[in-house]
């Protein structure tokens, strides 16, 4: 399999604060993204399962 460059890419997952997906914006960030917008409707997603792509994304000090 190739790898995809994402380094610079806008990026959307849509049910991103479930367990997989929260996994795949996690992904996206440590892989360079540039923007990663989440969609879900938090029927199973949870919010707090965003909590580390909160501070990946966090500008640095």
């Amino acid at each position: 399999m190739n790898a995809v460059a994402l380094e610079g890419s806008r990026c959307v997952v849509t049910g991103g604060a479930g367990t997989i997906g929260s996994t795949v914006v996690d992904q996206l960030i440590e892989a360079g993204a540039r923007e990663v917008v989440v969609l879900d409707n938090f029927v199973r997603g949870r919010a707090e399962n965003l909590a580390r792509a909160r501070e990946l994304a966090a500008p640095a000090d």
